[in-house]
């Protein structure tokens, strides 16, 4: 029997670890167990690009998913699905950003008013726990102010042909976590 090599794969062959592959099949697993993230992915189109007209800007959205009944979803790995820990996660990876404008570009896009914004989100680690997040309205708010407050920096920005208008040296200091550290390594 002829032992098998990289080479003879076709050249558009997906080749993964047996580490990643026992995760993707975990996380599949996983995801199709839970009730609601079962229920917002069966039949649902994947991958969907579209490009919105916001004021000035022509914008351009990847939607992970979109349920028949029209209800959109972000799939999320993350260390953690608790919802603190997620919480703090999506604020820190500017989530409330991204939920607010897909849901613009949606609404330019079909002409409705899109209501849902869901998050499903599975850790990364067995067993591989899985909730769906539906982020409230004060949620969207905040991300349309950013949204709001972005896009006028870069109307201004593009306006006036000037990215960077403060240009004043700035202070660069030790951060107090760094100096926390020393402290507690007798450093200081």
């Amino acid at each position: 029997k002829k032992k098998a090599r990289l080479s003879d794969l076709p050249p558009d062959a997906l080749v993964v670890s047996q580490y990643d592959l026992d995760m993707i099949t975990g996380i599949v697993n996983s995801v199709f167990k839970h009730p609601t993230a079962k229920r917002i992915i069966t039949g649902a189109q994947t991958e969907l690009s579209g490009y919105a007209n916001l004021g000035d800007f022509r914008c351009k959205i990847r939607i992970d998913i979109m349920s028949p009944n029209g209800r959109i979803a972000d799939l999320k790995t993350a260390l953690s699905a608790d919802p603190r820990k997620f919480s703090r996660a999506a604020w820190n990876n500017l989530y409330p950003i991204q939920a607010a404008f897909y849901r613009r570009c949606l609404s330019v896009l079909t002409g409705t008013t899109v209501e849902t914004f869901d998050y499903i989100v599975v850790e990364k680690e067995p067993p591989f726990r899985v909730e769906v997040f539906s982020p409230n309205e004060d949620y969207f708010s905040i991300g349309d102010h950013i949204v709001d407050m972005c896009m006028e920096k870069i109307k201004r920005a593009i306006d006036s042909d000037d990215w960077y208008p403060d240009q004043t040296p700035k202070v660069l200091d030790v951060p107090p976590w760094a100096m926390r550290e020393l402290q507690e390594m007798g450093g200081l």
